[in-house]
């Protein structure tokens, strides 16, 4: 975790949340904490207001803006491939929530 820098949810579930994410895309890539981006910005000031723990995702783009899923005629995602990374991010969250509800 960055020096200096509010943590807006437990480090546990920080570590928890980014190992579920790894589980549902392992054929997709690395997921990496903090890394290219530190962000962070959205989460701290929400997390400021209430003190509820807020952890914010990014999605890679490689994931959806490739030949193989993008349409370049109609400069749209193809719906299907979009569908599709919803469900694997749904699966990710559930992974993690069930996981530290236990």
């Amino acid at each position: 975790m960055p020096a200096g820098r509010p943590i807006t949810c437990p480090p546990e579930w920080i570590q928890a949340f980014a190992e579920s994410f790894q589980c549902v895309f392992a054929d997709e890539g690395e997921v990496t904490i903090n890394n290219p981006f530190l962000g962070g910005c959205i989460s701290q000031v929400h997390y400021g207001r209430k003190g509820i723990p807020w952890i914010q995702i990014e999605i890679n783009r490689k994931l959806y803006l490739n030949e193989a899923y993008f349409d370049s005629q109609k400069m749209r995602v193809k719906k299907k491939l979009i569908l599709g990374l919803r469900k694997k991010i749904l699966d990710a969250v559930i992974q993690f929530w069930t996981g530290i509800s236990d």
